[in-house]
């Protein structure tokens, strides 16, 4: 049940080139069923007919407001310039990306269930994807709170895959920082090492129903990620962030071991296919990747596995001019703003399909 006093809501859609989707997407906040929102669509100088939809959509409702930094920005530092654009007075945080939907109740059911649990940081829901599949499954659907640390150590461990990305939940603007940024631009997995860092600290609410959308399609971050290969070492980086501090140490060990054996399975693959030797791609992003997480392992107090090791020296360090942040690698590729991993239906350890 919604509250008495309704709690305003930041809507954000980031976005560059979405024109193909963005009617759909506009259009499904607009319908939403709980009204103290405010839109904020971050336009991120498109070239396509991205700037004149969202000028059409401002002129006719009120709550819709147009932003856009001062230049060109990767992915992932649009989204933090984009989070420091929202009201003042919003007490939660609810991204949609361009390419994504939600259903007309989908604000009004979080926002209860936040407000009335104030433990939860985050409320997920199942999802539909745009193939017809439910995902984000991994928790009973007559479960409306589960404990943070739990989660965390249940997704580490191989558990389904149930956080989502930012177009699935809604974020307690509690989270977003005063200073610097909310997403960490060396991922480009951002969205689940800033659920996996907060639900140390906060719990996760649950609607046992699919609220959101999500679009595959060819031109999406997902499609990217998917071919080059990013899930892997990026949520072995979490993991030794993350993983001491919800898992014992020989469980750590353990689970750091899989996920670690699964990368190198998949490096293997791609140098027997040569993919990783002629698609420079591929090799520049798995430089940096490894060079990223030996960074973390040394936090760890744990080394990389000797494979990992080997492919770090046989690939050697990033030269100065590429860039830490991983999100500028897709900036060319982006479609209309597809969030990270969002295809990937489980963490278990292994190869990529």
């Amino acid at each position: 049940m919604q509250s008495h006093q309704p709690k305003l809501v930041s809507v954000v859609t980031p976005v560059y080139n979405g024109a193909r989707y963005l009617v759909e997407c506009i259009e499904s906040v607009l319908a939403q069923t709980y009204n103290e929102f405010e839109y904020v669509i971050c336009e991120n100088h498109s070239t396509d007919e991205t700037p004149a939809i969202v000028a059409r959509y401002a002129a006719a409702d009120a709550r819709l407001r147009i932003v856009s930094p001062e230049r060109f920005l990767p992915q992932v530092a649009n989204w933090n310039f984009a989070v420091r654009q929202i009201s003042p007075a919003s007490a939660y945080v609810k991204f949609v990306h361009a390419d994504d939907t939600l259903e007309p109740g989908c604000l009004e059911r979080m926002v209860a269930l936040a407000d009335a649990h104030p433990s939860v940081g985050f409320v997920g829901s199942l999802r539909r994807t745009s193939d017809g599949e439910i995902d984000l499954d991994g928790v009973p659907t007559s479960v409306e709170v589960v404990p943070g640390r739990w989660l965390v150590r249940h997704q580490l461990l191989g558990g389904t895959y149930t956080t989502g990305p930012p177009s699935a939940t809604l974020m307690r603007r509690d989270l977003v920082p005063g200073d610097g940024p909310l997403y960490d631009e060396s991922y480009l997995h951002t969205d689940d090492a800033l659920s996996y860092t907060a639900l140390l600290d906060w719990d996760f609410g649950y609607v046992g129903e699919p609220l959101t959308t999500i679009r595959l399609h060819a031109a999406s971050t997902t499609t990217w990620a998917t071919r080059v290969g990013t899930w892997l070492p990026e949520h072995i980086r979490m993991a030794l962030e993350v993983g001491p501090h919800v898992l014992a140490p020989q469980e750590f060990d353990r689970a750091v071991a899989r996920w670690e054996r699964g990368y190198a399975l998949t490096l293997l693959k791609w140098t027997l296919t040569l993919k990783l030797v002629r698609d420079r791609e591929v090799q520049r992003y798995h430089r940096r990747a490894l060079a990223l997480l030996a960074r973390a392992a040394r936090g760890a107090g744990r080394p990389l596995s000797r494979t990992l090791r080997a492919y770090a020296r046989v690939l050697g360090e990033p030269p100065a001019s590429e860039n830490a942040s991983m999100s500028a690698e897709v900036t060319p590729v982006r479609g209309a703003g597809t969030a990270q991993g969002d295809d990937v239906p489980s963490l278990a350890p292994g190869p990529p399909a």
